[in-house]
């Protein structure tokens, strides 16, 4: 029981790492190609449904591709396929799910070339599948090294205390999403 717990918590520390590198990165891009806008109106406004410093594709594409690794890192090109796989299914379902739910689009590839009803475009596939790379070889390894000397109390108190915020983000996100800088509204609510 105690290992599965350890996992348990592991792959919510995952989660939430890859959430918050995903808000993180939104940020820097956006602010990258919108120079009119000051860091602090991209960070108030920006990304993502929830208004936490958080964005749950990322994670949970995180941790389904360090999930993935474990059983294709010995197979790099393999992987890399795998990676871009996933992230497409994952970054299409999303939209179409966000879109249904909120009736607004975060983000629209429409104008990207090779792109599938603007909801993921080759290029983005194939930066997902490099930074899946990174994440099983790079990120993940020097995250376990780091996350196994934590205690397991200090790990549950993390875990805990992250998990309930998420909710409660989540919660208020449902009444009112964050339709910030980018998001473009698609119907009537």
């Amino acid at each position: 029981m105690k290992k599965i717990n350890n996992n348990i918590c592991y792959l919510i520390i995952l989660f939430f790492t890859g959430s918050m590198i995903g808000w993180f990165l939104e940020i820097i891009a956006f602010k990258s190609s919108h120079s009119n806008f000051t860091w602090v109106e991209i960070i108030l406004n920006l990304r993502g449904v929830l208004h936490g410093p958080w964005v749950p594709i990322y994670g949970f594409g995180f941790v389904l591709l360090v999930l993935l690794g474990q059983k294709l890192k010995k197979r790099p090109a393999v992987l890399f396929l795998g990676n871009v796989v996933v992230c497409g299914l994952l970054e299409y379902v999303t939209s179409f799910a966000l879109e249904l739910i909120f009736h607004a689009r975060w983000w629209d590839y429409s104008t990207k070339f090779l792109n599938l009803n603007g909801r993921i475009y080759v290029g983005g596939l194939l930066l997902f599948g490099l930074a899946g790379m990174i994440a099983v070889y790079i990120i993940e390894p020097w995250m376990r090294s780091r996350i196994v000397r934590i205690r397991p109390q200090i790990k549950v108190i993390l875990v805990t205390f992250l998990v309930i915020a998420f909710c409660m983000d989540t919660f208020v996100a449902l009444q009112s999403p964050n339709l910030g800088i980018g998001v473009s509204i698609t119907g009537v609510r």
